[in-house]
């Protein structure tokens, strides 16, 4: 059954998470995370992506619009299982992409990014992830 088109709107914020399958670490040391950095960060220099929070959590990453997510997920997961030997799936499904609709919940969206790391468990303090 095919998906539903996704609605879209250019120059508005989102938030949007994507999991790893069976919620699997889709970083697995800081190499990893530098080269999925660098995809985001090429996006930005060409002014195809504005990413006012980021948190990269390692078994789900938030960066900014579908097409571009799409495309960071898609080569991110090519050089990941390159560089570890893989042929499986590493996201779980569709990415979510949540409109920011209002002042309030663009205000608190970084903030929420932000203490991630904490909520996961992951540090104990979020100035410190």
């Amino acid at each position: 059954m095919n998906r539903a088109v996704r609605v879209e709107f250019d120059w508005v914020p989102y938030r949007f998470r994507a999991r790893g399958v069976a919620r699997a670490a889709v970083y697995l040391d800081d190499e990893d995370r530098r080269s999925y950095l660098t995809i985001v960060g090429t996006l930005l220099e060409v002014g195809a992506l504005d990413v006012h929070a980021f948190c990269g959590n390692p078994n789900h990453a938030d960066p900014d619009p579908s097409r571009r997510m799409r495309h960071v997920k898609g080569h991110y997961v090519c050089r990941f299982n390159f560089r570890h030997k893989r042929v499986r799936a590493l996201w779980r499904g569709r990415h979510e992409a949540i409109l920011v609709r209002d002042a309030g919940y663009l205000h608190e969206c970084p903030r929420y990014i932000h203490l991630n790391p904490k909520r996961a468990r992951i540090m104990r303090t979020a100035d410190r992830y």
